[in-house]
C-alpha cells in the first residue's frame, strides 16, 4: 500500500508493507492533523499491516496507532477539535442477537489506544452488493456530531457526541437508491453534508468536499480518498490511481 502525494510526477510519501495486491484492501480513508502528518487506514489480513498508520510527509517515517491493529475494517478517518480520532469499520464487527451484521466506530484518544466506540446495527451491512456486508463508511465530525454513510443501507445518519464523550442513538437524516455504494463524506462550515456516491461497482473514487453542488464528472484518477481543505481545495495528498468510473455528487443542507 502506497501513499502518494500529487505532483508531476507524483511523488511517493511512503507505504505499509504486508499489503497482498489482489486479495487486500490496502490503503482506504486519509486524513490529516493540524501539523500536517497524514494518517491512512489500511485494511490487510496481515496483522503486521492492518491498522491506521501516522505518516511524517517530509521524511516518511511512519508509525501505526496503538491497538488500531484490532480494528476489522479500517476505513474512513476523521478527527474531532480535540485530536481525537474516529475511524469507520465497514465489516467484521460482529452480529447482533437476530442475525443482522454490525459495524462499528473506533476512536483513537490523543496519544491513546484505539478503542470501539460505538458497535450497531445501523452501521452494518446487508451482504447484496458485495461478497462480504459492507455498512458504515465515510464519516465526517462536526460540532460533537458524527455523520456517517451506510453503503449497502443506502442513508446518511448522524450520531451525537455525548459530554462524557460516549456515543448517542444514531439517526437517519437521509436515504434512498441514490445513496446506494455511498463511500466519501465532509460536512461544510455551514453543516451541509457533502456525500460521494459510486456508480460502478468496485471502482472506490475520490472523496469530494461538501461545497460541490450536484454533478457528474468521469473520473480517470480515482485515488481512494482526498482530504480536503476547508475552502475546498484538496491537499495534494493521495493513494494512487485505481481505475476509473462514473460519480455522482450530492450535497444535503441540514
Amino acid at each position: 500500500a502506497v501513499l502518494m502525494k500529487v505532483g508531476d510526477p507524483p511523488i511517493t510519501v511512503g507505504q505499509v508493507e504486508g499489503v497482498v495486491l489482489g486479495e487486500d484492501n490496502g490503503m482506504l480513508g486519509l486524513t490529516t492533523d493540524s501539523e500536517g502528518n497524514v494518517y491512512a487506514a489500511v485494511v490487510a489480513a496481515s496483522d503486521e499491516a492492518r491498522g491506521v498508520w501516522k505518516f511524517d510527509p517530509s521524511t516518511g517515517e511512519k508509525s501505526r496507532l496503538p491497538g488500531t491493529e484490532a480494528i476489522p475494517f479500517p476505513n474512513t478517518l476523521t478527527f474531532d477539535e480535540e485530536g481525537t480520532l474516529y475511524v469507520s469499520s465497514s465489516t467484521g464487527e460482529g452480529a447482533a442477537e437476530g442475525g443482522e451484521q454490525l459495524g462499528a466506530i473506533w476512536r483513537v484518544p490523543k496519544d491513546g489506544t484505539a478503542e470501539r466506540w460505538l458497535a450497531d446495527v445501523t452501521l452494518g451491512g446487508t451482504g447484496q452488493l458485495n461478497s462480504f456486508p459492507l455498512g458504515v463508511n465515510g464519516i465526517a465530525y462536526r460540532n460533537n456530531v458524527i455523520y456517517a454513510v451506510n453503503s449497502e443501507k443506502a442513508m446518511v445518519f448522524s450520531i451525537p457526541v455525548l459530554a462524557d464523550g460516549t456515543p448517542g442513538d444514531p439517526k437517519i437524516i437521509a436515504g434512498g437508491s441514490e445513496f446506494l455504494l455511498s463511500d466519501g463524506l465532509a460536512v461544510d462550515d455551514d453543516g451541509n453534508i457533502g456525500d460521494r456516491l459510486e456508480t460502478t461497482l468496485g471502482s472506490v473514487l475520490s472523496s469530494i468536499h461538501a461545497r460541490l453542488e450536484s454533478s457528474r464528472d468521469l473520473l480517470h484518477w480515482s485515488p481512494r480518498a482526498i482530504p480536503m481543505k476547508s475552502d475546498g481545495q484538496t491537499t495534494a495528498i493521495f493513494e494512487a490511481p485505481n481505475g476509473g468510473g462514473q460519480a455522482q455528487f450530492f450535497r444535503i443542507a441540514q
